[in-house]
């Protein structure tokens, strides 16, 4: 819808005439899956010839053996998520398993190793958000920025205005 607020307004207009390339069109999921980002390092180096300009988390594919063997070793430490949207569940923190849901885990993983990324915990960023009806209050809440960028002729880049933002919903939330 061009009067929409959300996303790139006209942008699907745009795709149906082929006026415009998005690299991961919608419908497409390629680039949706957690199996990538622990490749885009190299990817980048590769097609590029240059470094990610952001590292990535730190991210292990389970479907290739040595990456599984590797985390599996590790997953105390880890968390462990969906390789594909298809294949949707909960993100399990392996630091919050008792030695036994510990052993589940791994036979789980090496059962379908395909099925799962395990990525490094990391420290999400923290911001007052207002919270309350009546009595509003600022309160701490982890939350996550995404930004877009688009490429302009001559190579160079453009930041699109807005974002999206995620809000953790509790103070302890990841």
């Amino acid at each position: 819808r061009v009067d929409s607020t959300l996303g790139i307004a006209g942008l699907m207009e745009c795709l149906r005439r082929r006026t415009v390339l998005v690299a991961n069109p919608p419908g497409s999921g390629v680039l949706e899956g957690g199996a990538l980002m622990g490749y885009l390092p190299k990817l980048c180096k590769h097609l590029l010839n240059e470094p990610l300009v952001l590292p990535s988390i730190a991210t292990w594919w389970c479907g290739e053996p040595v990456a599984m063997e590797e985390a599996l070793d590790r997953c105390e430490n880890l968390v462990f998520k969906p390789a594909d949207p298809g294949f949707a569940f909960n993100p399990v923190f392996g630091q919050n398993l008792s030695p036994q849901q510990l052993q589940e885990l791994q036979q789980q993983v090496t059962r379908h190793p395909e099925r799962y990324v395990a990525q490094e915990l990391v420290e999400v960023s923290q911001a007052p958000i207002l919270s309350g009806r009546m009595r509003q209050k600022f309160k701490p809440r982890g939350i996550g920025l995404r930004v877009h960028a688009s490429i302009a002729p001559g190579g160079s880049y453009v930041v699109m205005p807005g974002g999206l933002t995620r809000v953790a919903s509790e103070t302890d939330s990841r």
